[in-house]
């Protein structure tokens, strides 16, 4: 089952404060949006999209 990007924030982790929260949130957003592999882009994190100039070379 594939979870909803805040529902896997939210039950990754544990905020103790609304400041502890912020930080939390920050890193896994940065996480989500730039490292996480995504199989529509062969498994690769989005950030190697925007290293090589968009090109990818992906198998059909």
């Amino acid at each position: 089952m594939h979870l909803l990007p805040k529902t896997e924030c939210l039950n990754a982790h544990r905020f103790l404060t609304l400041a502890d929260a912020a930080k939390k949130l920050e890193t896994w957003r940065g996480y989500y949006n730039e490292e996480r592999p995504r199989s529509a882009i062969g498994n690769k994190a989005p950030i190697t999209l925007t290293k090589s100039g968009g090109n990818t070379s992906l198998s059909p």
